[in-house]
């Protein structure tokens, strides 16, 4: 039998945070019955100590070796020096002792390494570059411009990216919208970007009946229509946009409810929100489901709401709580400019696009959700050829064969 080649995946984010288990581990132990994979990724001690044995059980019945530094944020700016610093010496210890044959990168910060040590050992490597993540950090208010450190920082990474772009022997993009702009703006050649969306994961979430348990213990009545919002709410989705989106549909119909499946964190700042806008308690309800309980929960919703800050960064944005959303047979309303949205949405009807916030066009989008006579198969077909991980798995692998 061929041995397998072995490859080294590089990741600031953790595998024991949601997003590594989702979004990271899924796709290489996949990868993993070809290749032998190595990951190193920065975990959050705390975190660590709480789910490490779960993952090691993943990663060892998939054959997969876990390397680990700890990640550390603090003070800004310096501490991300220093665990980057400490990856790229662990990097090269692996390389050196596991004959590496290409490295696969996850966003800008592991890129930084795999340009320097592809080139130190002359190893391909991939950019799963995931989206523009300097403007990113711009654009949702994680770096102020205004502070001289934050502004050096962003304008050595805009700088940096050009050269992550020309050194990487291929580039992975969540959306065909980013693909458009590294075409257009970077002057990356088209062959060189493969475009692999956020996954979704459709073994688990899928079209089911209505939990009438579960919606009753939320307070609501089995006459009631749901708008859900799912997931956290960070500084580049519109909360006050999506309150006003609900409180034009009780225009349409007085017995709709929201729902925000968040976590608990933000669910005082939902409720203030919805008072000052003058909506009732009895209208508007806050729940947190885990992962495993969260297709009960969406089994009560009717319609789905995510509604973004406008920017460049947000148009390679992949949100996989659309995946979710079509897996499970929910029509969902977004707007203009994020990702491939409005290229999926007009595929298929499965949703609604608004193109501003007045109340006009909320309106407007409120009367096509309700008469649009949605089919089963657009739903699935969708989740399908966007977001399905086997889909995703194949696509990396194709990749892997080229380059490694």
């Amino acid at each position: 039998m061929k041995a397998k080649k072995s490859v080294l995946y590089i990741t600031t984010d953790g595998l024991t945070d949601p997003l590594g288990q989702s979004q990271i581990l899924p796709y290489l132990q996949g990868l993993s019955k070809e290749y032998r994979i190595h990951i190193l990724s920065c975990e959050k001690p705390e975190v660590y100590l709480q789910r490490a044995v779960v993952i090691q059980e993943r990663v060892d019945k998939a054959g997969i070796q876990w390397h680990t530094v700890n990640f550390r944020n603090s003070p800004p700016v310096l501490g991300s020096w220093l665990m980057q610093r400490e990856l790229r010496k662990k990097a090269k210890a692996i390389i050196k002792d596991n004959n590496i044959s290409m490295l696969h990168c996850r966003s800008y910060p592991a890129g930084m390494i795999g340009m320097a040590l592809g080139h130190k050992y002359d190893l391909p490597w991939l950019f799963d570059m995931r989206g523009f993540w300097p403007d990113e950090r711009k654009d949702r208010h994680i770096w102020d411009l205004k502070n001289p450190l934050f502004l050096m920082v962003y304008k050595w990474f805009k700088h940096k990216e050009k050269q992550l772009f020309a050194s990487a022997s291929h580039i992975i993009s969540l959306t065909w919208k980013a693909k458009e702009i590294l075409i257009m703006s970077f002057g990356v050649i088209e062959d060189k970007i493969s475009v692999i969306p956020c996954a979704s994961d459709s073994g688990h979430f899928y079209k089911r009946n209505a939990n009438t348990a579960l919606k009753a213990s939320l307070g609501f009545q089995p006459e009631h229509k749901i708008l859900a919002y799912s997931g956290s709410l960070g500084s580049c989705y519109l909360l006050d946009e999506m309150l006003m989106f609900f409180k034009a549909g009780l225009n349409i119909n007085p017995r709709l409810r929201m729902v925000f499946l968040s976590p608990k964190t933000y669910h005082e700042m939902v409720m203030e929100r919805a008072a000052q806008l003058g909506l009732k308690p009895e209208l508007v309800k806050c729940a947190f489901f885990s992962r495993e309980e969260m297709p009960e929960a969406l089994s009560i919703v009717d319609y789905g709401v995510m509604f973004f800050e406008p920017s460049f960064s947000i148009q390679a944005s992949s949100p996989t709580k659309h995946g979710e959303f079509l897996s499970m047979h929910i029509p969902v309303v977004t707007n203009a400019g994020v990702g491939d949205m409005e290229r999926i949405l007009a595929e298929k009807p499965t949703g609604v696009i608004v193109h501003d916030f007045s109340e006009k066009e909320m309106l407007k989008a409120w009367q096509a959700l309700v008469e649009n006579n949605y089919l089963s198969e657009d739903f699935d077909d969708q989740a399908k050829k966007w977001y399905d991980l086997e889909r995703g798995i194949d696509k990396y692998s194709d990749i892997y064969k080229l380059n490694v």
